[in-house]
Order: C-alpha cells, then sequence, then structure tokens
C-alpha cells in the first residue's frame, strides 16, 4: 500500500491554487447559421479580448473540440475556424490555462481535472458562464450550466456578450435573445437562485 504523509499532503495542497474566477465555455462555436454575423463576430470578438487581458485566466471549454467542422455548413466552418485561431492564440499566452474537456462532465469530475492542472474550485469562486443556448444548454442542459453551479452555492456570472440563442422563435437575435434571457429569468426564480447569478456586460478586468 502507497502512504502519503501527511507533510506530503501539505505541500500539496500548498501548490494548488484556489480560482477566483473559472471561465467556462458552453458548446461556444454553437449554430451560427441560426445567428446574425454581427452576434457570431461579437462573441468571438469578446473571447478574443478575455485572453487578451494582463491577469490570469483560466477556460474550460466544453462541446467545442471535435466538433467545429461540418461538411456543407459554411456557417460553421468558418465560425470553427475563427474559434480554433483565437484558441491557437491563447495557447500561446503565459497568462491563460485553456483546457478542452469532452461533451458533457459533472461539476465533481470538471473539478478533478482543474486538480490536473493544479486549480480548486470553492464557493468563493466565481463562475463566468457563457456559450450557446442560452436558455437550453447554458441555463441547465449541461450538467456545468449556471442552475447546477447556482445550486451548489456558486456565484454565478453569465456573460451576455459571449451567448447566443438558437432554439427561440425570433426574426433576429435580440428578440431570440429577450426570449431567452425571459425563460431564464422565470426559471431561476422558480427555483430562487437568482441571488446567486448576475447578467454581465462587459465584465472583462484589466
Amino acid at each position: 500500500m502507497f502512504l502519503v504523509s501527511r507533510k506530503t499532503l501539505g505541500i500539496w495542497k500548498v501548490l494548488m491554487e484556489d480560482l477566483k474566477e473559472l471561465n467556462m465555455l458552453i458548446d461556444y462555436v454553437g449554430h451560427p447559421a441560426m445567428n446574425d454575423d454581427y452576434l457570431n463576430k461579437k462573441r468571438l470578438d469578446t473571447l478574443n479580448m478575455l485572453i487578451r487581458t494582463n491577469r490570469h485566466v483560466v477556460i474550460v471549454n466544453i462541446g467545442s473540440i471535435h466538433h467545429t467542422r461540418k461538411d456543407g455548413w459554411d456557417h460553421f466552418t468558418r465560425y470553427g475556424e475563427m474559434f480554433k485561431e483565437i484558441k491557437r492564440i491563447a495557447l500561446k499566452r503565459s497568462n491563460v490555462t485553456w483546457i478542452d474537456v469532452k461533451d458533457d462532465v459533472s461539476i465533481p469530475e470538471l473539478s478533478k481535472i482543474l486538480n490536473e492542472y493544479n486549480y480548486t474550485i470553492t464557493p468563493s469562486t466565481e463562475i463566468n458562464i457563457s456559450g450557446t443556448n442560452l436558455s437550453g444548454c447554458v441555463m441547465s442542459n449541461k450538467q456545468t450550466s449556471v442552475t447546477n453551479f447556482a445550486e451548489l452555492g456558486f456565484k454565478v456570472n453569465i456573460i451576455l456578450p459571449m451567448c447566443a440563442e438558437g432554439e427561440n422563435t425570433g426574426v433576429n437575435d435580440l428578440e431570440k435573445m429577450m426570449k431567452a434571457i425571459t425563460h431564464m429569468y422565470s426559471h431561476l426564480k422558480k427555483r430562487k437562485l437568482i441571488d446567486n447569478v448576475d447578467l454581465r456586460w462587459p465584465y472583462l478586468k484589466t
């Protein structure tokens, strides 16, 4: 049996960094054919600004790893390539830790993945969540959704200029996003999670 001394455990704990904030990208490329060019570019530009801040940034990318190209889907391929280029830049920057994970992981599984990078999340860690769809995976459908983090007592920030909505009907992104925000507000209010969740625009810190 392999035994670890208390001293060794203490050193290991010191080496772990308690994150002040964690940035979650949920299905970030999403469904760009369902959104206007402005919103698609705005989301990518905001992500690009995020990685260029002076502070240390930890990004967990869920769901946009192996699916950044779909045959015949010109919109998806175009924005997918832009996303991959931003990721390539991020991986070269010393202030950014970029972590790709599988399509859906639980919060305990996510915590273990972060431990492998010497990071820990605690109830004092602010969780910044963005992606698509706002009223679907971002709100509740993914295990790392706004709802699941908020139910565990985390402070969650929804980063609006980094979100998109393709599930709701609407003649443009304004209508779709208004419907998504309304639906999300009702969902969080019903579950008494409003106090744990903020909408942010802008949120970037230098």
